[in-house]
């Protein structure tokens, strides 16, 4: 009988110790937290560990929030501005703050952002005081409220009217905040966005305001599946070519449900319009499989600008479009050299045979269209060691009138890795090309000592770029570098003029660039 006595008794008096401990360790990481908020650490006092996470680890939490809404009085604008952060990371823990954060959204220039942010994430407890501001007549003030209200998702509905009027306010701040805020609060916003897909653009010269077509369809690509209900209205808008492009992507957006109504949208859409959807459809390709069946299905439309299209989207998403088994071996011989080449890029990636690809490319390559040779010259690298025999028709791409062209003529020598006795003597003439000369140089110095022959043609043009006060002169100057490491020409001080003195100076230091590479060449 004691001894079960004096047993409960021992496991009492054990219980309340454990719990008088746990108090106690609650007591002291809010103590601490306190201190940590008002800069005031102990003496010689190492923190290890977060003071805000011990107090969540221990569950004390309330505690601390009691003590820190204390804190947001004080005098001192740094202690209440980290007490404010410290309650925005215990969420809606920190409810009982929301009086005083209110005060100051709507006093308080310094904190408003801070209170703003913790107010977001209090959550749906805040959105009671915050609606009421959002027709504040303090600008500030109503723009930190939707921010506040952004920041909580759809919990913040019941905020939803006062931001559409907000949408249509003629102060670009406001109505900025309003067309971000707005696709925040995801399926509770749609309403409000429908309606603007009906509303034209605002034009250039008439009074501006927020919201309009454009806004609104952005906004769906950003909600996303939630945004199913605005499919009919936007398959209406597929028919304005202003648009197309950015409804092809909204659909997409929206998931299976928006590509199988654009599918169908498209089989009786203008040739403009099929082409402009279709870029919009690539650019969200990853976030629906069924554009990838959308893609390969376009390619039977008997139209250059559609088929280029989606090649493009097809090659963007290979790996995508590789179940479906697209027949591109029929492209690679169109009569448009824009769609070879797309045909290329995408038989490659889809499935990685080089021979046709190569033959497609080199074709493309001797073409007289530049568009076509750019994107042919850059797709060539992506073969590896197999685009070694078209580095003859990419050094006569040099000779193209189209400088971005005659780049990318540069940058495919350089990453296809051709050898050094065939790519530097073009490269180094490429050097005299002002608007090539940049490319040339970063392709000679991936030769590295290979390419040492190519030195005096880079000091010269290193020496027309510093005369020109160009900023080529800096990227020459380390292309110099990376081929002899010895040879160190000053990037140059593009805020000056190149005055006579400049000139002397330039001059000099071509001249010991090139002694210091005969030096080298006499010592191997």
């Amino acid at each position: 009988m004691w001894t079960m006595i004096v047993s409960s008794v021992g496991v009492a008096a054990l219980a309340a110790g454990l719990i008088g401990h746990r108090l106690w360790q609650r007591h002291t990481a809010v103590t601490r937290l306190v201190e940590w908020v008002n800069e005031n650490w102990w003496p010689g006092a190492v923190y290890f560990e977060d003071p805000a996470d011990v107090v969540k680890k221990l569950g004390a939490e309330e505690w601390a929030v009691s003590a820190l809404v204390r804190e947001l009085s004080k005098s001192k604008s740094s202690v209440r501005g980290q007490a404010a952060y410290v309650l925005e990371r215990f969420g809606p823990t920190s409810r009982p703050a929301i009086p005083v954060l209110i005060g100051w959204l709507e006093r308080d220039d310094d904190l408003r952002h801070q209170a703003a942010r913790t107010l977001a994430s209090i959550g749906s407890d805040a959105v009671p005081a915050l609606v009421p501001l959002l027709d504040s007549t303090n600008k500030a003030i109503r723009i930190a409220a939707a921010e506040a209200l952004g920041g909580m998702g759809p919990a913040a509905e019941p905020g939803v009217p006062a931001l559409a009027r907000m949408l249509i306010d003629h102060d670009y701040n406001i109505f900025r905040t309003a067309e971000d805020v707005l696709p925040k609060l995801r399926r509770a916003a749609m309403p409000t966005i429908s309606e603007h897909l009906l509303l034209p653009d605002y034009e250039v010269g008439e009074t501006q305001h927020g919201g309009g077509c454009s806004w609104a369809i952005r906004a769906v690509i950003e909600i996303g599946p939630d945004a199913k209900d605005a499919i009919p209205v936007l398959v209406d808008l597929l028919q304005n070519w202003r648009c197309a492009e950015l409804v092809g992507e909204a659909l997409t957006s929206i998931g299976p449900e928006g590509v199988r109504a654009l599918t169908i949208a498209l089989k009786h859409a203008t040739p403009q319009i099929q082409a402009d959807a279709l870029y919009g459809v690539s650019r969200v390709f990853d976030a629906c499989p069924e554009a990838a069946q959308l893609a390969v299905d376009s390619l039977e439309i008997d139209l250059r600008v559609v088929r280029e299209r989606s090649l493009e989207a097809i090659s963007v998403h290979c790996d995508r479009a590789r179940s479906f088994k697209p027949d591109l071996d029929r492209f690679l011989t169109d009569d448009s050299p824009g769609i070879r080449a797309a045909a290329a890029k995408a038989h490659w990636r889809v499935y990685k045979q080089p021979e046709p690809v190569l033959r497609t490319l080199i074709g493309v390559l001797r073409s007289n269209q530049s568009r076509p040779q750019y994107e042919a010259a850059r797709t060539l690298p992506e073969l590896g060691s197999y685009a070694a025999e078209a580095v003859p028709a990419l050094i006569e791409l040099f000779k193209s009138p189209d400088h971005f062209t005659r780049c990318a003529a540069a940058y495919a020598l350089r990453d296809i890795a051709a050898r050094p006795e065939v790519a530097v003597p073009p490269l180094m003439a490429a050097l005299s090309d002002r608007e090539v000369r940049h490319s040339a140089g970063e392709a000679l110095a991936a030769y590295g000592s290979q390419a040492k022959l190519a030195i005096p043609h880079l000091a010269q043009a290193w020496r027309r770029a510093r005369l020109e006060n160009s900023y080529d002169a800096g990227d020459l100057a380390k292309s110099i570098e990376r081929i002899c490491p010895q040879i160190k020409l000053p990037h140059g001080d593009f805020t000056k003029p190149v005055d006579q003195e400049a000139i002397e100076v330039i001059d000099q230091e071509v001249r010991r660039a090139l002694e210091l590479t005969s030096q080298s060449d006499a010592r191997e």
